[in-house]
């Protein structure tokens, strides 16, 4: 195709397994790229960026120096029934000044399926195109360039990427996983794309598991996001398609109840573009989510490389993520609607030593009661207990804790032979979003129980707010 080069299928393309149909794409004119810009002179109507003429660049309201966003739709999805777009459009536009530039390619993205996969190729060469062409006019830097891809959209942007060799970043919002899930990465979303590649996923499956989810379960960029352990988003699960269409109406909740987990990405990446810093997504790196739900994973080390912002901002903190040759993969919790984003903390229990170990070593539940508000379960399920060892949990909460002077511990004994106290020295509560807000007390907050009191069960003790405990 002129200006784009060949296309070949087999090789590279074809996998037995996970992509047997190994198509060519359509011709460009049948794809029908269009690239619409969007500038804070001209935020409303689109001007149209046709990379046959220079002379018509010229005389858009393009400025090649300020950084430009493109926003990919992705299968099944364009223009007219993605509201998503021009929302996200207007989000940029009302935080930074910036060139948006929305590509539409809904002539190529439709059934079947898999020659919309092969389309993509297409697609992600118009787009470099574009960007060689913007440079060639305006002088433009490649990496000033940002593309965000939703499913298909996704798969896109790398292939953008990787014909430009300078793609400032990718922003992978539930990358699709049909067709792309373990092939090489020519084929699919990698870090090498762009300078920087975060990913959001939230409908992740593994290949031909469309009951589970529309998205891919492998690490792709420099940091993936697993919100929710990467599926069955909260909130999904509540509704029925009438509560889909009086929230979104019925184009968006015909979308929403079939891929509500899928969509999920988009809205919390858009919450993030107008997030005023009052709640961060902080997202940490663990081995399991299992083990992230239990605590275990907290710290973003001494760097900040074990730990990122979910969405737009996460390139504010990459430092230790874009040198490294293999991703990271990231946990967190999210609310059921918007404000998606929650407070969360490490809570670690420290318990007294005692020479009668044996009278109060216990089997059962802590609770932690916050700013007179918070009741929270500090463990899924009953736990055993011992004299002098510290208990490791993770907490969200809709609101942030803060001024809490003190707080109470509840314990519930779940042994029905023996009737066990226990004896607590402190507890230790640190916000995840600490090693970020450099305005904030960097440190944990630290309270101190009465190490004479023993906590008997279904009572409450309250801990002082301390810098330091008396030795336990």
């Amino acid at each position: 195709m002129p200006d784009l080069g060949c296309f070949r299928n087999g090789g590279h393309w074809f996998h037995l397994l996970y992509r047997p149909l190994s198509l060519l794409p359509d011709d460009r004119y049948l794809v029908n790229t269009s690239f619409l810009l969007f500038t804070r002179n001209n935020p409303e109507v689109q001007e149209y960026l046709h990379t046959s003429s220079h002379r018509d660049m010229e005389e858009t309201s393009f400025r090649p120096y300020k950084p430009t966003k493109l926003i990919v739709h992705g299968f099944m999805d364009n223009i007219i029934v993605g509201n998503w777009i021009f929302e996200m459009k207007d989000r940029f536009l009302d935080t930074m000044d910036c060139n948006v530039i929305v590509v539409d390619w809904r002539g190529g993205n439709v059934l079947p399926y898999t020659q919309a996969t092969a389309n993509c190729r297409v697609v992600g060469a118009e787009i470099a195109h574009l960007v060689k062409t913007l440079e060639q006019t305006f002088g433009a830097k490649q990496e000033s360039f940002h593309c965000i891809g939703h499913s298909l959209g996704a798969q896109i942007c790398g292939y953008a990427g990787a014909r430009l060799q300078g793609l400032g970043r990718i922003s992978g919002l539930d990358p699709a996983g049909p067709f792309f899930y373990r092939m090489p990465p020519e084929v699919r979303l990698d870090p090498s794309d762009a300078k920087f590649v975060d990913v959001i996923h939230s409908d992740a499956s593994m290949p031909y598991m469309l009951i589970e989810g529309f998205g891919v379960n492998e690490m792709v960029g420099h940091v993936d996001f697993y919100p929710n352990n990467g599926n069955n988003q909260p909130g999904c699960q509540k509704y029925n398609f009438r509560k889909f269409v009086d929230k979104g109406g019925l184009i968006d909740g015909v979308r929403r109840f079939s891929s509500c987990d899928h969509i999920r990405s988009l809205d919390f990446y858009m919450e993030s573009i107008t997030n005023d810093m009052g709640c961060l997504p902080v997202a940490v790196s663990c081995a399991s989510w299992e083990d992230f739900e239990a605590g275990r994973c907290s710290k973003c080390g001494s760097r900040g490389s074990d730990c990122a912002v979910m969405g737009f901002y996460s390139d504010r903190m990459r430092t230790g993520h874009t040198n490294q040759r293999m991703g990271k993969k990231l946990y967190l919790k999210t609310n059921d609607e918007h404000p998606f984003c929650l407070h969360q903390y490490h809570v670690a229990v420290q318990m007294s030593k005692t020479p009668k170990r044996a009278v109060w070593d216990a089997f059962g539940e802590l609770f932690l009661h916050l700013n007179g508000k918070f009741y929270v379960r500090l463990s899924k399920r009953p736990q055993d207990i011992r004299g002098g060892r510290m208990y490791s949990y993770y907490v969200a909460t809709q609101e942030e804790v803060s001024d809490a002077n003190s707080l109470g511990l509840e314990w519930t004994n779940r042994d029905p032979e023996v009737d066990n106290r226990l004896f607590v020295h402190s507890v230790k509560l640190r916000p995840f979003d600490s090693f970020f807000k450099r305005g904030k007390a960097l440190r944990h907050t630290l309270y101190c129980a009465n190490k004479t009191q023993a906590l008997a069960s279904g009572e409450e003790i309250f801990l002082q707010e301390t810098t330091s405990c008396p030795e336990f």
